[in-house]
């Protein structure tokens, strides 16, 4: 699959998962589950922009 496609579905997995999770345990305070979803967010968007191949020059 593509890239953005994986990218993607996994932003929707997770803040679909962040979303059902005040239904599914309304125990657990947001306070708790959103820097976890803004960080997996975060590392999402990281690796939309970053490049895939770093250091090519390392190889041998």
């Amino acid at each position: 699959m593509n890239k953005f496609m994986i990218i993607l579905l996994a932003f929707l997995f997770i803040n679909g998962m962040g979303s059902l999770i005040g239904y599914l345990v309304p125990s657990i305070p947001k306070d708790k589950v959103l820097p976890i979803i803004l960080w997996l967010n975060m590392i999402l968007v990281l690796a939309l922009f970053l490049p895939t191949r770093v250091a090519s020059f390392l190889n041998f």
